[in-house]
């Protein structure tokens, strides 16, 4: 897809998340209030009808002020909003689950009030709190095709919008001074949707990558497109962050190369936008979303790196997202060619995570070439 196709993106998607999703929302939400209130034998209609409307109302005021104009006040109303659509997950969830069990055997209302009043909200607590731990994956691979040993950091959907913002970018960047003292990194690479499309996107959101002490190397996702591409990448290249579009670069004689969300998902391996890929030395591909293994393998890709998936971000759309994408998460290996696809570090909508973490991946690739002439030359 062109960059032109996205022109409109963020006008029509005001207006699908505006009143036809508001619409769709509230029907959910007065269904929900309604099979909740009837577990404790409340039926006022009145009472439903108008916590729907409190709920529908604040999600749509602070969608459209944060399209607009955001502020501290919308935000935190945006992100009051998208717990509450985690929160009534669970409750749906919880309270189905009571329905049936009761279908069969009496459940006593001490145990219902539990799992509504208890059980629910320290899921929820948990939830975010996973959201908010980062956690450092270390995964190791051995490359002939290596001049030197390599340290570098993946991250992807960082999702900067509303709810995850400069905080985010911060504690990130702190993680990876941090690794580069005990390590020394060689660079960081930013699998795609660096931004949201919550809120606007200004020349100064990304101002904290210019405190990275590394080079950093980013290729766009779907959701760049929503706040403006040309919004992000100005953003990021306003903080020294090296835009990789269809376009390769070369670091300690790694080629790395990064192929935009909606383009064809393959280049030539005759060369990107002049450069001409070299066979014998390692090839990093950067691509946003994790499909096309099998065709990047035959172009000689070595490390392909991917995100989009969240892993499915919480329970049970874990199950659903790898009927999707049969790589949804982790490390894959098929004769010596390798993908990743990260779990993401921010979140989508809902600011929570189940069964999921929010990862960064430090990635240290090892050179067995001295090794090999090595033992040739014992050999010998």
């Amino acid at each position: 897809m062109r960059i032109g196709d996205y022109l409109e993106i963020r006008t029509r998607r005001l207006l699908l998340t505006g009143p036809i999703f508001t619409v769709i929302y509230g029907i959910y939400n007065y269904f929900l209030f309604s099979i909740v209130f009837g577990l404790f034998g409340v039926t006022n209609s009145e009472i439903i009808l108008r916590l729907t409307l409190v709920v529908c109302v604040s999600y749509l005021l602070g969608t459209i002020i944060e399209y607009k104009k955001s502020n501290p006040i919308t935000r935190i109303l945006s992100t009051i909003s998208e717990i509450w659509k985690g929160t009534s997950l669970f409750l749906l969830w919880t309270t189905i689950a009571i329905y049936i069990v009761n279908f069969f055997i009496h459940v006593p209302i001490i145990l219902i009030e539990l799992l509504i009043f208890l059980f629910v909200p320290l899921i929820v607590i948990y939830s975010i709190y996973t959201a908010l731990n980062i956690r450092i994956k270390e995964v190791k691979i051995d490359f002939e095709k290596l001049e030197e040993d390599i340290n570098f950091i993946q991250i992807s959907d960082i999702h900067f919008g509303s709810i995850r913002n400069k905080g985010l970018l911060n504690n990130i960047i702190n993680e990876i001074k941090q690794i580069n003292k005990d390590l020394s990194l060689d660079f960081l690479l930013i699998t795609g949707d660096l931004a949201d499309g919550s809120s606007n996107i200004d020349q100064n959101s990304f101002a904290a990558f210019k405190k990275s002490e590394i080079p950093i190397y980013f290729t766009p996702g779907n959701h760049d497109f929503y706040p403006g591409i040309s919004n992000v990448l100005n953003a990021a290249t306003n903080a020294d962050v090296r835009i990789l579009s269809n376009d390769m670069v070369v670091v300690k004689g790694v080629q790395i190369m990064g192929i935009p969300y909606g383009h064809r998902q393959l280049v030539e391996i005759t060369g990107i936008d002049g450069e001409k890929i070299d066979p014998n030395k390692l090839l990093i591909a950067l691509n946003h979303v994790p499909i096309g293994w099998d065709l990047f393998r035959d172009y000689g890709v070595d490390l392909l790196l991917s995100g989009h998936t969240h892993a499915g971000q919480f329970f049970p759309f874990n199950f659903f997202v790898k009927k999707v994408y049969p790589y949804f998460k982790g490390l894959y290996n098929e004769k010596d060619k390798y993908l990743y696809v990260s779990e993401g570090i921010g979140t989508l909508n809902p600011p929570m995570r189940l069964g999921t973490t929010a990862e960064m991946v430090l990635f240290r690739l090892k050179s067995t070439r001295n090794k090999k002439n090595n033992d040739e030359v014992k050999t010998k």
